[in-house]
């Protein structure tokens, strides 16, 4: 029997600015990719990153503070052969650099335990 394992590539969290009002964001965003070594491409790793993106958005959305306005959403963003990237993304409610900041703080906790 042929055996998969998942590594983490990269996490890239950044900031997104505004493309309508000057010095201001409109989300933050991590870009998360795996690799399935001896997967050999097909449905087998997207499942895996599927399965991961969903335990993840439910950690994120329990570990959101109750005081923040944001939109949380992952996606599969590429798929291809033996990798996988997820794409996080936090939509700002006022785009100030401090809720950057503390979106920015916030992706990276959840994405910093990823294996």
């Amino acid at each position: 029997m042929k055996t998969t394992t998942r590594t983490l590539d990269s996490t890239v969290v950044k900031p997104i600015e505004s493309r309508y009002t000057e010095g201001s964001w409109s989300e933050v965003r991590a870009l998360v990719t795996f690799n399935f070594a001896g997967a050999g491409g097909g449905v087998v790793p997207e499942r895996n990153a599927l399965a991961s993106r969903h335990r993840l958005v439910a950690a994120a959305l329990d570990a959101m503070p109750a005081s923040e306005r944001w939109l949380l959403t992952v996606e599969v963003s590429a798929s291809y052969r033996n990798v996988v990237a997820l794409a996080f993304r936090v939509e700002l409610a006022d785009g100030s650099p401090a809720e950057m900041e503390r979106a920015k703080q916030f992706l990276t906790a959840q994405t910093v335990g990823l294996r």
